[in-house]
């Protein structure tokens, strides 16, 4: 019994190891499973922001753009919206301003870029923030040197501080300056100088004024005065497209005087704090610029402003001039100037000597202009060849002198016969060669006139009206005595008797008439 137990218990054993040996058997007959395919992403980037100072130079590298690739693969950049093609991206990213391309915060003062990256199969993009930070902007001309060793001089002003930074555009940079300003160039050739700091006044030096070529930049400098400041740079042009700070300026008077090349628009000039225009364009030959919105209002001196531009005839009309009281040879030769002045309150002026001598294109219309407060009309005319404008109505009352006010205007003949002239002493050659001057002025009150030699000469005033001026003057109870009288070509008729009371009664010296065949 115990022996059969052992071979039941033996076979049963066999049987399990059977079985288990079996199962072991089908299991490595089951193929394994392939592990999952790996699959590519696209590379990630998010929107990023540089910050770069508005001078930044081309060859900087303003930041590097990230992005990243769970595959890590090699990534490559590539810009595809450059905002007016400032900017350039190599391809691992690195941003830079592209050749020769520079900021301007003034201008635009963010730019917005799209960048793509790419792994070489997917591609991502986001936009990149370029902030541009405003830099301090220097003032900025150009000197031509035409042999070596040759010195720039700039002149300053010993009533005001100075500590500037001058860069001399040779690779000298001047720092923490106080004084005058020179530098000597080794060699000829043009030069860029650039001055930052506190510079309040520049002025042309007598020894440099020729060099200076090219005013380019303004800049950020705070200007205290700019009387003179260029006068006599005859080859300057103008490059610059920002304006300077006036704030602090009273007086442009002869900024650009003599400046032969000078012509620019300068419309966007805030000149509200100038009271001073004095020979501002003064023989600016060629200036012929749009200054037309150009608050004047505080403006009291503008004698000689437009002298000898010979170009110049821009619209002024809309300037506010009631605070001017001088205006002498304002448009003294002024050659081509026709502008509308019609509307200009000019009732606070007193002088107006030469204010339009030798214009000889203008002919506008003043008709409606206040000259109540005027004292001097000296030369006011003279040489206005064009000029015949109805100025019937003036307000002459405290004009005291009238010398060569239409002489040699050769177009005029208005009527001026309720001019009240009582005061006026000065009328030497007041119609001189006005020779379509025939106007009737006998009714004058010219009985504090003491000088009038030339005053009619070779004018067309007619027999009939030189009789009538004859006999009324001649009739005047207070006529000053010792007069020369220039009347050259003027013939008298009915009147030789009243002549006759000036020449003899009041020792008069009547010069060039004749008398009408008898």
């Amino acid at each position: 019994m115990k022996k059969r137990k052992q071979i039941i218990r033996s076979a049963l054993t066999l049987l399990l190891i059977a079985i288990l040996s079996i199962g072991c058997s089908k299991d490595d007959d089951v193929p394994s499973q392939p592990e999952p395919p790996v699959v590519n992403k696209a590379p990630e980037i998010s929107a990023q922001t540089f910050t770069v100072a508005e001078d930044i130079a081309d060859d900087v590298i303003i930041g590097t753009i990230t992005a990243t690739d769970k595959e890590d693969n090699a990534l490559t950049f590539t810009l595809t919206k450059n905002d007016k093609d400032l900017f350039e991206l190599s391809t691992k990213g690195e941003l830079s301003l592209a050749k020769d391309k520079k900021l301007d915060f003034e201008t635009i003062a963010s730019h917005t870029l799209t960048v793509d990256v790419s792994d070489g199969t997917h591609k991502a993009s986001a936009d990149i923030t370029i902030t541009v930070e405003n830099a301090i902007e220097p003032f900025v001309t150009t000197w031509k040197t035409t042999t070596a060793n040759q010195v720039i001089a700039i002149g300053l002003n010993k009533d005001v501080i100075y500590n500037y930074t001058i860069d001399w555009g040779d690779g000298t940079v001047d720092k923490n300056q106080t004084t005058t300003p020179s530098h000597s160039y080794v060699t000829a050739g043009t030069y860029t100088v650039s001055i930052s700091g506190t510079f309040p006044m520049f002025m042309m030096s007598p020894e440099s004024r020729e060099a200076l070529e090219t005013i380019e930049q303004w800049g950020d400098n705070q200007w205290e005065s700019l009387l003179g400041a260029f006068a006599g740079a005859v080859n300057m042009t103008y490059n610059a497209k920002d304006v300077p700070n006036l704030s602090k300026v009273t007086s442009i008077a002869g900024l650009f005087a003599n400046c032969a090349k000078f012509n620019a628009d300068l419309n966007d000039w805030d000149v509200s704090t100038i009271t001073d225009m004095r020979a501002v364009f003064d023989n600016a030959i060629s200036f012929n610029g749009d200054i037309s919105n150009w608050d004047v209002s505080k403006v009291v001196n503008m004698t000689s402003m437009f002298a000898n531009c010979a170009k110049f005839n821009t619209d002024l009309n809309n300037w506010d001039v009631s605070s001017v009281t001088d205006m002498e040879s304002m448009f003294y030769k002024a050659l081509s100037f026709n502008g509308d002045i019609s509307q200009w309150n000019v009732s606070k002026i007193t002088d107006m000597t030469g204010l339009f001598y030798g214009a000889t294109a203008f002919n506008g219309d003043l008709s409606k202009w206040d000259v109540s407060n005027v004292t001097r009309m000296r030369s006011m005319f003279i040489g206005a060849t064009a000029f015949n404008g109805d100025i019937s109505q003036w307000d002459v009352s405290n004009v005291t002198d009238m010398g060569s006010m239409f002489s040699g205007a050769t177009s005029f003949n208005g009527d001026l016969s309720k001019w009240n002239v009582s005061k006026v002493t000065n009328m030497r050659s007041m119609f001189w060669k006005a020779t379509s001057f025939s106007a009737d002025i006998s009714n004058w009150d010219i009985q504090n006139v003491t000088v009038m030699d030339g005053m009619l000469d070779n004018t067309n005033i007619s027999t009939v009206n030189y009789d009538a001026l004859l006999t009324k003057w001649s009739a005047l109870p207070n006529v000053q005595s010792n007069v020369a009288f220039g009347v050259e070509g003027l013939v008298y008729c009915t009147a030789a008797r009243e002549r006759i009371n000036l020449t003899d009664g009041k020792r008069w010296r009547i010069i060039g008439d004749t008398s009408c065949p008898r």
